[in-house]
């Protein structure tokens, strides 16, 4: 049996780098799983052209608000539809505007060399940081986001009742003590550290609903679930993604070949925030044939 890649695709606008990708990328080596946030349209998403066969989009969609645990469950139902296939022995977490780095057979032997790949920053109580994790917080809905609105669209729901009697209890009860680790939301598992990261999420109620009640828990879950799950001494590399937040705006939007900068690329894998311009994708695909 072909051992494959799962590339799992958290789809929100892009659909132009996406399709590239999947074209460029030999369905023997890749397959491509895609959760479409539920507040887009499917068909206006797709537009006319076809996508290439390997490309599946789950049916159960989400609603997707920056910074909010829904980020998290269309992950798990992206990995768990991909577990399915025996076939896969690692797994990529990217966004619809990400691009790979290598072309095919090249990030097909990186990722067989190294199939884990995620930030794992540890952060104390002493971090900036970590009250995202430590204090209560609920931004999946349109009055919680933390992001820009309109007024219409931040209305309370009856449902949302029973996501703030968990809270609350929550609060009582108090979150799980853990030793929290933060990355880049982007990162390559192998099939048994995802496994068990899911295993985790699926098993403890508790540690869940903490993580539920998080703020920006895509940057902290998987990180923190991997540490538990790897010998504390051990190197893990980073996620393998491009991302510059050095340069307006930001994260900066690539658009051209001359913006790869060496040092900024040097070992990577992916890249994030790219025009979805044939020729300069293309382009990326020809540094590293």
């Amino acid at each position: 049996m072909k051992k494959t890649i799962a590339i799992l695709v958290l789809a929100n606008a892009q659909v132009g780098s996406l399709r590239k990708f999947a074209r460029e990328f030999d369905p023997e080596r890749y397959r491509f799983y895609v959760h479409l946030d539920a507040r887009r349209d499917m068909a206006a998403y797709l537009g006319d052209e076809p996508m290439p066969e390997h490309v599946r989009f789950v049916e159960n969609r989400l609603p997707i608000f920056w910074g909010g645990f829904n980020m998290i469950r269309a992950t798990e139902i992206l990995a768990n539809e991909a577990l399915k296939d025996e076939a896969h022995f690692a797994f990529s977490l990217v966004s619809d505007d990400s691009f790979p780095l290598l072309a095919d057979r090249k990030l097909y032997e990186a990722i067989s060399t190294q199939p884990l790949r995620i930030d794992t920053w540890a952060i104390g109580p002493e971090h900036a940081h970590y009250p995202r994790y430590s204090r209560f917080f609920d931004f999946d809905c349109a009055h919680g986001s933390p992001r820009y609105l309109a007024v219409e669209e931040r209305y309370i729901q009856l449902s949302d009742f029973d996501r703030y009697e968990r809270l609350r209890r929550l609060m009582e009860r108090g979150k799980s003590q853990l030793s929290i680790y933060a990355g880049s939301q982007w990162w390559t598992l192998p099939r048994d550290i995802l496994q068990e990261c899911l295993a985790c999420l699926h098993d403890d109620a508790n540690l869940r609903e903490s993580f539920e009640f998080s703020a920006i828990p895509d940057e902290i879950v998987f990180q923190t679930l991997t540490r538990r799950l790897v010998e504390a001494d051990r190197a893990i590399p980073g996620t393998g993604m491009v991302y510059d937040f050095a340069r307006d705006p930001k994260p900066f939007v690539f658009s051209r070949i001359d913006e790869l900068k060496p040092d900024l690329i040097n070992g990577r894998l992916f890249i994030r925030k790219v025009v979805p311009d044939d020729a300069f994708l293309s382009a990326i695909l020809e540094l590293n044939q």
